[in-house]
């Protein structure tokens, strides 16, 4: 093992470490490899610490990366991380990424870990019981609809419009930083992503009295056949009025699969998707140690 070398992030990594993740998880599912263009963008952020971000290397070639962060609330402190993304003829290199990502938690004053898991995600619940983590809780649940079998009827009462750039950032980030406790650095950056984003097939809102009172989103995996329904922000009636154009334009756009995500404080409207047609398809949980 000891020919492994464990170094801390440097831009020239960040092309080698799309490529080793990218080959890691290329037989996954709910998880995708982050863009190069898109991680020189989080790790030129004020605030990021390249501390958190661990490389392996094997004769100067990269065969595995750890990424993690400190997160502190007002009411706790903790380390969360990505459980390591390791070539698989590599295998030692993980307990390697793991032990160093504990020691740099430890100097900075971090007691508790956290890291996220799924059945899904090649070998990642081997590591968490293999490393002692004990479950905290569910983070995310995954509901799938065929798009032909979604049938959801259109009230001509709401109308459903295109977002507009120049209009609609501005309120809808002070809505994501009310509601979801985005920072208006995350949120702006959030809506420039979208706007940027050539996979979008619907970003969609309502507006009443030239407020807008609801909001979706939904954009191409890999495959083109399968796209995400992000989180659809508004009343029951606005949400439905949303869905029914994202499907219609999904349908236009050749889309045959819908998928939606749901965390803990929106896993209580998950009947209703499912009373449409979505079907449960998996989940992710987070899991905590003290160190």
């Amino acid at each position: 093992m000891s020919e492994y070398i464990i170094k801390q992030y440097q831009e020239e990594f960040i092309e080698n470490q799309f490529k080793v993740g990218s080959e890691v998880v290329k037989d996954w599912k709910y998880f995708g490899q982050t863009p190069v263009e898109q991680l020189k963008q989080a790790y030129s952020q004020e605030g990021f610490d390249p501390e958190t971000r661990l490389y392996c290397f094997k004769d100067d070639k990269l065969v595995g990366f750890l990424t993690a962060a400190v997160t502190e609330t007002e009411e706790e402190k903790f380390g969360f991380l990505r459980l390591p993304f390791v070539i698989s003829e590599h295998k030692d290199a993980e307990e390697l990424l793991f032990n160093e990502i504990v020691e740099v938690f430890k100097k900075k004053g971090i007691k508790k870990i956290r890291a996220e898991a799924s059945d899904h995600w090649g070998n990642a619940l081997e590591l968490v019981k293999k490393w002692n983590f004990k479950k905290r809780d569910d983070s995310f649940y995954i509901y799938l609809a065929n798009v032909k079998d979604l049938s959801i009827e259109k009230d001509d009462k709401i109308e459903v419009l295109s977002f507009d750039y120049e209009k609609d950032v501005e309120p809808m980030v002070e809505i994501f930083m009310k509601k979801y406790g985005y920072t208006e650095e995350a949120a702006k950056q959030n809506f420039e992503t979208i706007k940027n984003f050539d996979g979008v097939i619907a970003h969609l809102i309502v507006r009443k009295d030239d407020k807008i009172v609801g909001r979706a989103l939904a954009y191409l995996t890999d495959d083109p056949k399968l796209a995400i329904n992000g989180y659809i922000f508004g009343e029951d009636e606005v949400k439905k009025a949303l869905l029914a154009e994202i499907v219609e334009k999904s349908k236009e756009k050749g889309v045959e699969r819908l998928q939606m995500f749901f965390n803990h404080q929106t896993k209580n409207i998950i009947p209703t998707y499912e009373k449409y047609g979505f079907k449960f398809d998996g989940k992710g949980t987070t899991f905590e140690k003290e160190i």
